[in-house]
């Protein structure tokens, strides 16, 4: 390293220094003098920003959507989520049934009990209404965005009703049928309609006239 000496004007090499007070002494190896670095002045250094968190955003407040727990203008006849018509709403549509129902009310009275939970998700699964518990739970959570139990069970109860989901397939195959099958009827039914073209121009040929 080197440094440019104020009192001979030289580029020397650093071979020398010291620190006295809190400033840097550099020693000039040709003419012996020792420069004074002063300390960097005391800068107001305000602490690094720390970045929020992602904060949920609150629950919406005023009158809701029955069916999606969305804000609901006062002047709107429809939700502008869901659809839902107000007018044409219905909420026996979203009940379950009798049992699911009790045991959804004993949730809600005991909510901090996981097992309750498990037990209705199962009950779901059994009566094929897991799409009203993702609901319910959804609306949990958006409702009340710190609670935990809410959104770990309606990720289950999510990740549920997406495996029991049958996708509708392009085509279906006749379970009796096998593959070297169809195949074998494809060629024969190609092999007979080239043996009746066949047929058809031989005995349009004018060898053979008409009787």
């Amino acid at each position: 390293m080197k440094f440019l000496c104020e009192d001979c004007s030289r580029l020397v090499e650093l071979k020398e220094f010291e620190v006295r007070e809190g400033a840097l002494i550099l020693v000039c190896p040709a003419c012996k003098h020792e420069g004074r670095v002063p300390p960097p002045a005391v800068m107001d250094r305000k602490p690094a920003p720390v970045l929020e968190l992602a904060k949920p955003k609150p629950p919406p407040t005023g009158p809701l959507c029955p069916k999606c727990g969305a804000a609901r203008p006062e002047e709107a006849e429809s939700c502008a989520k869901c659809g839902v018509v107000f007018a044409l709403f219905k909420p026996e549509n979203l009940a379950l049934p009798g049992p699911l129902e009790d045991l959804w009310r004993e949730i809600e009275t005991h909510w901090t009990e996981a097992e309750r939970h498990v037990a209705f998700l199962s009950a779901c699964v059994s009566t094929d209404v897991l799409a009203e518990a993702v609901r319910r739970y959804r609306l949990r959570a958006e409702q009340l965005p710190g609670d935990a139990l809410a959104s770990r069970f309606r990720d289950e109860a999510t990740a549920r009703l997406l495996a029991t989901t049958e996708l509708p397939l392009t085509s279906r195959a006749d379970p009796g049928s096998k593959p070297g099958n169809s195949a074998a009827a494809v060629i024969l039914m190609v092999l007979c309609a080239i043996a009746l073209a066949a047929a058809i121009l031989w005995f349009s040929h004018p060898q053979f006239p008409a009787p």
